[in-house]
């Protein structure tokens, strides 16, 4: 520290460029928020959007009839409400300390299943050794399967897409294969984000010290069944929907990063005497 050169400009020019500074980040810091703020609404939205097509359906007319599940009164006529064991294979992952190394197979955990496919990009990879332990027991994801986060980040939950590299669960995951003459893969992706789902997570972790749900508890998750026919539409609307809700996410986010480089450069342009501030403040 003793070896680095910094500026020192008069005392009274430094408060002034400290002056300029609060006001000037202060209005940048403001405008991030607002977009901040933008960017949880359109989550919300979208959580409202899915949740309100797999609770009531898209046809406004249909009928409904009355449910016995507390978390929803009524459900459109033809729709069942079932537990997810019921229509999907829930498989905990192996309790295992896989051995790390750089040239191997994928270990997806909670930090893989953050967006809509599972995610191995940056994962971190295990021997064949530690994979086929891993993958014992029908514990071997392939396409169609979901990843869900049953710690920390619980309800968290991605599919294995089409083309995927062999991979084997890490810890703090677990492994649903929806049947699919019951239930539809992306249809159950969505259901397990929705506020319905997510209303019973709440509820199974109140009290708890720490943020998690075992399996026993993911297989009871209750969750809408509707025909497989209207599970695909309101996949294909919830598909259209949201792109366009992420799409302003995605912009609100760029808008977010331009503002932190421009406050960036705005300080290091204002200490490095680049701006000068004394009939700014």
């Amino acid at each position: 520290m003793k070896q680095i050169t910094l500026a020192v400009p008069p005392r009274d020019e430094q408060c002034a460029i400290a002056r300029f500074l609060d006001r000037e980040t202060a209005k940048i810091d403001a405008l991030i928020g607002k977009q901040e703020q933008l960017i949880a609404t359109l989550r919300e939205d979208r959580t409202a959007t899915i949740t309100h097509a797999v609770a009531e359906g898209l046809d406004p007319d249909v009928k409904m009839t009355t449910s016995e599940f507390p978390g929803l009164r009524t459900v459109p006529s033809g729709w069942v409400l079932t537990p997810l064991k019921h229509v999907c294979v829930v498989r905990d992952c192996k309790h295992v300390t896989a051995e790390f190394v750089d040239d191997g197979f994928p270990l997806a955990s909670i930090r893989e299943v953050q967006s809509r496919y599972v995610d191995l990009s940056e994962a971190k990879e295990t021997t064949d050794t530690f994979y086929n332990l891993l993958i014992e027991g029908g514990r071997h994801p392939r396409a169609g399967d979901l990843i869900f986060s049953r710690n920390a980040t619980v309800g968290e939950v991605a599919q294995v897409p089409n083309g995927s590299v062999p991979f084997a669960m890490g810890q703090d995951v677990c492994l649903l294969r929806p049947d699919s003459q019951e239930l539809d893969s992306e249809y159950a992706w969505y259901v397990l984000r929705s506020g319905l789902v997510r209303t019973q997570i709440d509820l199974m972790m109140i009290g708890s010290t720490f943020k998690r749900i075992n399996v026993e508890e993911i297989r009871s998750l209750v969750i809408t069944l509707p025909p497989q026919p209207e599970q695909q539409t309101i996949v294909d609307f919830l598909d259209r929907r949201c792109a366009k809700i992420d799409a302003l996410i995605d912009k609100a986010n760029a808008v977010i990063e331009t503002m932190r480089e421009y406050r960036s450069a705005l300080i290091a342009d204002a200490v490095t005497g680049k701006i000068d501030v004394r009939g700014a403040v």
